[in-house]
Formats: C-alpha cells, sequence, structure tokens
C-alpha cells in the first residue's frame, strides 16, 4: 500500500512540477513542499486521525509528492545559477511558508473538533 501510495505521490509530484515549470525560480518545489506541510499537519490533528496514521497517505502519497531532494538540488542550482540571493529566497520562502502551512493545517484540523 505504501508502493501504491508512493506511485500516486509521484505522478501527483510530475503533474505539478509540468504545471509550474518554470526556469527563474523553483515555483513547483516551493508549492508541493507548502501543500505537504498543509496537508500532513491537516492529517495529523484533525479529529479522525485514521487517515493520517495510514502509511499509505503519509509515508507513501506524501512521501512522493513532497521532495526535499529537489528543494536542495533547486537551491544548488539557484546559487551555482544567480548567487547567494535566490538561493537564500527559496531557503528562506520553503521554510516560513511550509511551517505557516502546517500552522494552517494543524487549525483547519482542529476547526472540525
Amino acid at each position: 500500500m505504501i508502493a501504491l501510495g508512493g506511485a500516486l505521490g509521484s505522478i501527483l509530484r510530475y503533474a505539478t512540477y509540468v504545471s509550474f515549470r518554470s526556469k527563474n525560480f523553483p515555483w513547483a518545489t516551493l508549492f508541493v513542499n507548502v501543500t505537504g506541510s498543509i496537508l500532513v499537519a491537516f492529517l495529523l490533528f484533525m479529529p479522525s486521525p485514521a487517515l493520517a496514521l495510514s502509511p499509505m497517505v503519509t509515508i507513501g502519497v506524501l512521501g512522493a509528492f513532497t521532495t526535499f531532494s529537489s528543494f536542495s538540488l533547486d537551491t544548488l542550482l539557484l546559487y551555482e545559477d544567480g548567487g547567494p540571493r535566490p538561493a537564500i529566497l527559496n531557503v528562506g520562502l520553503n521554510v516560513v511558508l511550509c511551517i505557516l502551512g502546517a500552522l494552517m493545517g494543524r487549525g483547519l484540523a482542529l476547526l472540525l473538533l
């Protein structure tokens, strides 16, 4: 079931990459990292955590959908192509928006209580 979830997550990840393709900034990676942060926190804090505890969803789908390795590579390439500013911007946006996303997911889940 984890492998099936991983297949689904990787398909969603690729579809996102194709939809957000940009040579100027890794918007797709930022999008999946923020969205994944919202979803994982929402699932963890929702009133009925059965879905959140499902390894198929958390490890499979979300694990394949959000890709920290892509974030790292994107940051390195931004640094090599444009110096420290775009790389630092990428790190800052990913960290801040993903933490805010996790807070948002928790807040949405707690609204369901």
